[in-house]
């Protein structure tokens, strides 16, 4: 069964600052490769995180330390591994973040860069999206000329980065809420397909939103009812779901999946992803987590509407230090039936990512600068879509 990825990465230590991503400094990547602390660190890791492995941890580091062309072919190689056809990288900014500095490789030059990969080698196996902060200048032109003219097909937004998301919001400023506007309002019209982190976990500006109820209150589910009701065709993806899955029935606990759901049925274009699900990963079943996640799944798809708006993602690289791709596939393909894992993993991200399954003439035309078209595309998605 082929699958497609809604929700990965392209990128390396380059693409993130070292006083955000902590586990590029020296001395622990050295420390790490010696033989014996290596055999003591996957003892430690093996009764603390039980079911996780050291190998895969120091391949994670590895993997980040390759260049973007590296890294997009090691992805291309797991994706083969576990029948992926399609996979979506969302690009991350931590330029305008207050970290002690900038990455080495500026959003400008990531963003031309990742593109000119995916479409001169990895045609129709790997499309883009921009990420957006409205505090960058002139963000939501930028913005759209990258989708317009560098065949970006969506937008990612990671609101705990330093803004809300809401266009109308008091915590934003006004220059924010006016670059938050243009962007609905293109993203609306165009029906180009949104992706926001939607979980109390991940990236976070440790000055902007150090506290976790700012952090919780920006990346909630309902920080995006306001922008839903004034752009009703929008197409929003809240990824992870709101989080652990696995506490539907204890509100205290359960961050933002009940509400995800609730947004399911009240808008017709909000979807949610499954990246970064690690309890369905759980191959110990410690405490019985993995058990536990898949009741809570099965209860969550129920519901047909529901069902239909649910997308496979993975998140890779970030999971790459506990499972591969074809580990994190094989968990769902293993717990679900064949048409349910139809649906998540190929149907309902085909209906997300392309309205009506047609494919935007602005990648086409993009696509054909580059001497490449619908005709090019995997089976799988050329049989599926058709083009402008």
């Amino acid at each position: 069964m082929r699958l497609i990825n809604v929700h990965c990465h392209v990128l390396n230590f380059k693409s993130i600052p070292d006083s955000f991503f902590r586990t590029r400094l020296p001395f622990r990547e050295n420390i790490i490769r010696i033989p014996w602390v290596g055999s003591l660190v996957n003892f430690f890791f093996r009764k603390v995180w039980p079911g996780t492995k050291y190998d895969l941890i120091k391949e994670q580091l590895e993997l980040l330390g390759l260049s973007i062309d590296e890294v997009a072919k090691q992805l291309i190689d797991e994706m083969d591994e576990a029948q992926i056809d399609l996979a979506i990288p969302l690009m991350m900014d931590m330029e305008t973040p207050k970290f002690d500095e900038s990455p080495e490789h500026p959003c400008n030059f990531q963003a031309e860069y990742l593109a000119d990969i995916c479409v001169k080698q990895h045609f129709g196996r790997l499309i883009p999206f921009i990420m957006f902060d409205p505090r960058k200048p002139q963000a939501a032109s930028l913005c759209i000329r990258c989708l317009e003219e560098f065949g970006f097909l969506g937008v990612k937004i990671y609101p705990t980065l330093g803004f809300h998301p809401s266009h109308k919001s008091i915590c934003n400023n006004s220059y924010e809420n006016k670059e938050l506007t243009i962007l609905y309002e293109y993203c609306n019209a165009h029906r180009i397909p949104i992706t926001a982190h939607c979980s109390p976990g991940g990236a976070y500006s440790f000055d902007l939103v150090r506290g976790e109820q700012v952090r919780y209150y920006f990346t909630r589910p309902e920080a995006w009812l306001e922008v839903l009701k004034s752009y009703p065709r929008l197409r929003l993806n809240l990824a992870h779901f709101g989080g652990n899955i696995t506490v539907l029935d204890q509100p205290t606990l359960n961050w933002g999946t009940r509400k995800v759901i609730q947004m399911i049925r009240d808008f017709d274009n909000v979807y949610a992803d499954i990246a970064y699900h690690d309890e369905a990963q759980d191959v110990a079943n410690v405490h019985g987590r993995q058990t536990e996640y898949f009741k809570s799944f099965a209860r969550i798809v129920e519901e047909e509407k529901v069902r239909s708006r649910v997308i496979f993602g993975t998140d890779w690289p970030m999971t790459r230090h506990t499972w591969t791709e074809r580990m994190y596939c094989d968990s769902f393909r293993s717990h679900l039936s064949n048409d349910l894992m139809q649906s998540i993993g190929f149907a309902n991200p085909l209906d997300f990512l392309f309205h009506n399954r047609i494919i935007p003439s602005r990648l086409i035309d993009f696509w054909q600068q580059h001497n490449k078209s619908h005709a090019d595309l995997p089976d799988s998605i050329r049989e599926a879509t058709r083009s402008s």
